[in-house]
Protein backbone atom coordinates (compact mmCIF):
# COMPACT_ATOMS: atom_id res chain seq x y z
CA UNK A 1 0.00 0.00 0.00
CA UNK A 2 1.29 3.38 -1.05
CA UNK A 3 1.79 6.40 2.01
CA UNK A 4 -0.97 7.75 0.02
CA UNK A 5 -3.28 5.31 0.96
CA UNK A 6 -2.53 4.98 3.99
CA UNK A 7 -2.75 8.26 4.70
CA UNK A 8 -5.93 8.68 3.16
CA UNK A 9 -7.26 5.39 4.84
CA UNK A 10 -5.92 6.67 8.17
CA UNK A 11 -7.69 9.77 7.73
CA UNK A 12 -10.79 8.24 6.56
CA UNK A 13 -11.30 6.44 10.23
CA UNK A 14 -10.39 9.73 11.71
CA UNK A 15 -13.11 10.98 10.53
CA UNK A 16 -15.22 8.89 11.34
CA UNK A 17 -14.08 8.75 15.26
CA UNK A 18 -14.35 12.53 14.71
CA UNK A 19 -17.75 12.80 13.25
CA UNK A 20 -19.24 9.95 15.34
CA UNK A 21 -18.17 11.36 18.23
CA UNK A 22 -17.58 15.07 17.91
CA UNK A 23 -20.40 16.02 15.71
CA UNK A 24 -22.06 19.10 17.14
CA UNK A 25 -24.89 17.41 14.96
CA UNK A 26 -27.68 15.46 16.36
CA UNK A 27 -29.37 12.65 14.04
CA UNK A 28 -32.60 11.31 15.05
CA UNK A 29 -32.34 7.41 16.28
CA UNK A 30 -35.13 5.72 17.09
CA UNK A 31 -35.54 3.35 20.32
CA UNK A 32 -34.14 0.23 19.87
CA UNK A 33 -36.22 -2.59 18.44
CA UNK A 34 -35.87 -6.37 18.18
CA UNK A 35 -35.08 -8.09 15.17
CA UNK A 36 -38.22 -10.21 14.24
CA UNK A 37 -38.67 -9.97 10.50
CA UNK A 38 -38.17 -13.38 8.68
CA UNK A 39 -35.64 -12.64 5.41
CA UNK A 40 -37.49 -12.43 2.24
CA UNK A 41 -38.10 -15.39 0.12
CA UNK A 42 -35.53 -14.14 -2.65
CA UNK A 43 -32.91 -14.13 0.11
CA UNK A 44 -33.27 -17.49 1.16
CA UNK A 45 -30.78 -19.93 -1.40
CA UNK A 46 -27.91 -17.34 -1.73
CA UNK A 47 -28.04 -17.19 2.22
CA UNK A 48 -28.05 -20.90 2.26
CA UNK A 49 -25.14 -21.60 -0.10
CA UNK A 50 -23.34 -18.89 2.01
CA UNK A 51 -23.90 -20.97 5.57
CA UNK A 52 -23.39 -24.29 3.77
CA UNK A 53 -19.76 -23.12 2.51
CA UNK A 54 -19.39 -21.48 6.23
CA UNK A 55 -20.14 -24.16 8.82
CA UNK A 56 -20.94 -27.94 9.35
CA UNK A 57 -24.61 -27.48 10.30
CA UNK A 58 -27.34 -28.35 8.45
CA UNK A 59 -28.51 -24.49 6.43
CA UNK A 60 -31.85 -25.14 5.60
CA UNK A 61 -32.46 -25.93 9.26
CA UNK A 62 -30.43 -22.32 10.09
CA UNK A 63 -32.21 -20.77 7.15
CA UNK A 64 -35.40 -21.44 9.40
CA UNK A 65 -34.31 -19.82 12.26
CA UNK A 66 -33.00 -16.36 10.45
CA UNK A 67 -34.70 -13.16 10.88
CA UNK A 68 -33.28 -10.03 8.71
CA UNK A 69 -33.40 -7.15 6.76
CA UNK A 70 -32.50 -4.76 4.17
CA UNK A 71 -30.54 -2.30 6.50
CA UNK A 72 -29.48 0.56 3.58
CA UNK A 73 -26.32 0.85 3.63
CA UNK A 74 -24.67 4.76 2.41
CA UNK A 75 -22.04 2.70 0.05
CA UNK A 76 -23.81 -0.50 -0.98
CA UNK A 77 -27.78 0.73 -0.22
CA UNK A 78 -28.81 -2.91 -1.16
CA UNK A 79 -27.10 -4.25 1.88
CA UNK A 80 -28.94 -7.22 3.87
CA UNK A 81 -28.35 -8.03 7.53
CA UNK A 82 -29.29 -10.89 8.97
CA UNK A 83 -29.29 -12.92 12.57
CA UNK A 84 -29.43 -16.87 12.62
CA UNK A 85 -31.11 -17.46 16.01
CA UNK A 86 -30.25 -20.91 16.80
CA UNK A 87 -28.47 -22.77 19.73
CA UNK A 88 -25.43 -23.37 17.47
CA UNK A 89 -24.81 -19.77 16.60
CA UNK A 90 -25.86 -18.80 19.58
CA UNK A 91 -24.35 -17.75 23.57
CA UNK A 92 -27.09 -16.65 25.54
CA UNK A 93 -28.39 -13.55 23.65
CA UNK A 94 -25.76 -12.68 21.13
CA UNK A 95 -26.04 -14.54 17.69
CA UNK A 96 -23.94 -14.76 14.59
CA UNK A 97 -25.27 -11.92 12.42
CA UNK A 98 -23.95 -10.80 8.74
CA UNK A 99 -24.44 -7.67 6.94
CA UNK A 100 -23.33 -8.21 3.01
CA UNK A 101 -25.45 -8.10 -0.45
CA UNK A 102 -26.34 -10.70 -3.04
CA UNK A 103 -24.13 -10.46 -5.81
CA UNK A 104 -25.13 -13.09 -8.83
CA UNK A 105 -27.36 -15.22 -6.27
CA UNK A 106 -24.39 -15.51 -3.80
CA UNK A 107 -24.23 -13.63 -0.28
CA UNK A 108 -21.27 -11.77 -0.23
CA UNK A 109 -20.42 -10.53 3.48
CA UNK A 110 -18.90 -7.03 3.86
CA UNK A 111 -18.86 -7.77 7.86
CA UNK A 112 -19.85 -10.94 10.27
CA UNK A 113 -19.83 -10.52 14.36
CA UNK A 114 -21.45 -11.55 17.06
CA UNK A 115 -24.45 -9.53 18.62
CA UNK A 116 -27.76 -9.43 20.59
CA UNK A 117 -31.42 -9.20 18.89
CA UNK A 118 -32.34 -5.03 19.81
CA UNK A 119 -31.17 -3.12 17.15
CA UNK A 120 -31.25 0.63 15.80
CA UNK A 121 -29.63 2.78 13.52
CA UNK A 122 -29.14 6.64 13.43
CA UNK A 123 -29.66 8.81 10.37
CA UNK A 124 -26.09 10.92 10.32
CA UNK A 125 -23.37 10.23 8.27
CA UNK A 126 -21.69 7.73 8.68
CA UNK A 127 -24.19 5.87 9.25
CA UNK A 128 -23.91 3.85 12.56
CA UNK A 129 -26.02 1.35 13.90
CA UNK A 130 -25.97 -0.55 17.25
CA UNK A 131 -27.14 -3.80 18.20
CA UNK A 132 -27.51 -4.67 22.26
CA UNK A 133 -27.96 -7.37 24.79
CA UNK A 134 -27.47 -7.46 28.73
CA UNK A 135 -24.24 -7.81 28.40
CA UNK A 136 -22.68 -6.75 24.89
CA UNK A 137 -23.28 -3.76 22.67
CA UNK A 138 -21.92 -3.44 18.93
CA UNK A 139 -21.63 -0.36 16.97
CA UNK A 140 -21.01 -1.35 13.16
CA UNK A 141 -20.20 2.03 11.09
CA UNK A 142 -19.82 1.66 7.33
CA UNK A 143 -17.17 3.54 5.72
CA UNK A 144 -16.03 3.36 1.95
CA UNK A 145 -13.27 1.17 2.40
CA UNK A 146 -15.44 -1.18 4.28
CA UNK A 147 -16.91 -1.58 7.98
CA UNK A 148 -15.36 -0.59 11.19
CA UNK A 149 -17.02 -2.17 14.40
CA UNK A 150 -16.41 -1.68 17.77
CA UNK A 151 -17.61 -3.73 20.51
CA UNK A 152 -18.48 -2.85 24.52
CA UNK A 153 -19.17 -4.83 27.73
CA UNK A 154 -22.01 -3.71 29.61
CA UNK A 155 -22.13 -4.43 33.42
Amino acid sequence: MTSLRRGSAIAECLLVALVTFVSPVFGQVPPPEAIHSPIRREWRGPIEKFLSEMTNQDPTHLVEKIVGFQIGAIWHPNSILFRVEDGSTCDGAVCFTAIGRIINDKFVPDVMFRAGKNFTQGDQFPVTAWFGSDSLEITPVETSKGWIVSAKGRR
